[in-house]
């Protein structure tokens, strides 16, 4: 306890304060997010809080269980259905020759040509295209040029590439990259499903037709194979679905006509369209059906503050915008909140370096560095700093470096030692008197929705509208 004391600068009554509201909790769940994955041991503390779970018995019942919190919409889907290196859809995986057996039966192609070797990840592919040994890229709906680590590395990767393809619903600025660009279309122009953290997966439903040439990404796919000489047939996603759902253990059950109606399911599936909102009430998925512990023991970060770069950065979104702002920066309301980009520093550093709201810091790492006001705060403490990753023409990633977790390839975005230079010039304080990062936080208890519908004058939006847009 001491040590964990020591590490993570909670006092050490903190520390069993939580331990002993965790132990006699009735139940526990445990949510975490970037703040956690983001570091280059992360997964190993993801797998400690499974452990915490488990010991504490916080699996298997109402109330209880780990939820890591997805960065982007249908991240969860994405994975459900093979974008994963290892994993066919179902997590099946590649290396075990039952499933590549089943999945070339089912796909009717020869067993070998099935790969029983892993594949790349988005981290590794940017790095084989920069030594030459990716030739080829074909990118859809990620904005990598702007949202990977050590965003100069990235962008000579792509300069490297024979051949590059991106496909998207904006010409972003990894687009600007690509020797083709395929334009997609929105999820409210298309069919097709979301699956969230707790594994539930819902139908959403083409309320727009695709504007221009864009169309749905799954029509993309299936045009471009069979100009390649393959034939998939599909002419709605419902029977991408049917057929994951024909062959993935995971996902038997389940259909488009099951989903209709706003319902909502969760896998694993049974054939029978039995779902499975909890898992774990009766055994685990090994052999014997019990839980397994993993041990672990606490690691050194892989970037940490020294005498040259003697601050961490930490860095995030911001409740206004979205990622790189490809979707949210279209108009002028938003940006009204936080026009400028800016670094948070607090009042302890700001008092030891002369730093007030508006002064202009150089911000550097060891990869790069940026020019950036400072908005003095108490949402940081001590010489901890944080910026948001949405603004900036050479972005936050020209910070961070390519040092990742082991296990996952994840970069360690949290882990960026930087060192702060005091500019001369001062100018205006970056964010305006009314933006929220001003405001003192309210905790509630969610969104009351339920008090617009009891409302005389609320009107319920019709089921069918000719024109939904206008609601």
């Amino acid at each position: 306890m001491d040590f964990a004391a020591e590490v993570t600068g909670i006092a050490k009554e903190a520390l069993i304060e939580a331990a002993e509201l965790i132990g006699q909790a009735e139940s526990v769940c445990l949510l975490w997010a970037m703040g956690i994955t983001q570091h280059s041991h992360g997964s190993d503390t993801s797998t400690a809080l499974s452990n915490l779970l488990l010991v504490t018995g916080n699996y298997g019942r109402p109330g209880t269980g780990g939820y890591p919190m997805r960065g982007h919409n249908n991240v969860q889907g994405a994975s459900d259905f093979g974008c994963l290196k290892n994993m066919y859809p179902g997590y099946e995986k590649v290396t075990e020759e039952k499933y590549r057996d089943k999945w070339a039966k089912a796909w009717g192609v020869p067993k070998e040509r099935l790969p029983l070797e892993k594949g790349n990840d988005n981290f590794t592919m940017v790095q084989k295209a920069r030594e030459g040994s990716v030739k080829a890229m074909y990118i859809i709906g990620e904005e990598t040029a702007f949202s990977d680590a050590n965003s100069r590395n990235v962008h000579s990767g792509f300069e490297n590439l024979d051949f590059m393809v991106v496909q998207d619903i904006f010409l972003s600025r990894t687009a600007q990259f690509a020797d083709v660009v395929l334009p997609a279309c929105p999820s409210v122009e298309k069919d097709g499903t979301f699956t969230n953290t707790e594994r539930r997966i819902q139908r959403f439903y083409e309320v727009l037709p695709p504007l221009g040439d864009s169309r749905p990404d799954w029509q993309i796919f299936t045009d471009l194979a069979r100009r390649m000489g393959y034939d998939w047939g599909y002419t709605h996603p419902s029977q991408i679905m049917d057929e994951a759902a024909g062959i993935a253990t995971m996902f038997q059950g389940i259909s488009y006509e099951r989903l209709e109606g706003w319902q909502s399911l969760f896998w694993p599936m049974q054939s029978d369209g039995s779902t499975t909102p909890l898992l774990y009430t009766e055994r685990f998925h090994t052999d014997d059906g019990k839980a397994v512990l993993f041990p672990l023991e606490w690691k050194q970060p892989a970037e940490a503050a020294d005498d040259e770069y003697d601050i961490m950065l930490d860095n995030g979104r911001m409740l206004e915008q979205f990622q790189a702002t490809n979707q949210t920066g279209r108009g002028p309301r938003i940006w009204s909140q936080a026009p400028n980009w800016f670094v948070e520093v607090s009042p302890e550093l700001a008092a030891e370096r002369g730093i007030e709201d508006g002064t202009w810091l150089k911000i550097s790492s060891r990869r790069g560095s940026v020019e950036v006001r400072a908005t003095v705060t108490e949402r940081v403490a001590g010489k901890t700093l944080f910026m948001p990753i949405h603004q900036g023409k050479p972005g936050l990633n020209l910070l961070t470096g390519e040092h990742h977790d082991p296990d996952v390839n994840t970069p360690a975005y949290k882990e960026t030692a930087v060192k702060l230079e005091v500019l001369a010039e001062k100018g205006e304080p970056p964010l305006p008197s009314n933006s929220f990062r001003h405001a003192k936080r309210t905790p509630n208890e969610g969104v009351p929705v339920e008090v617009k519908w009891y409302r005389d004058d609320y009107v319920a939006p019709p089921a069918q509208a000719p024109h939904p847009e206008r609601y």
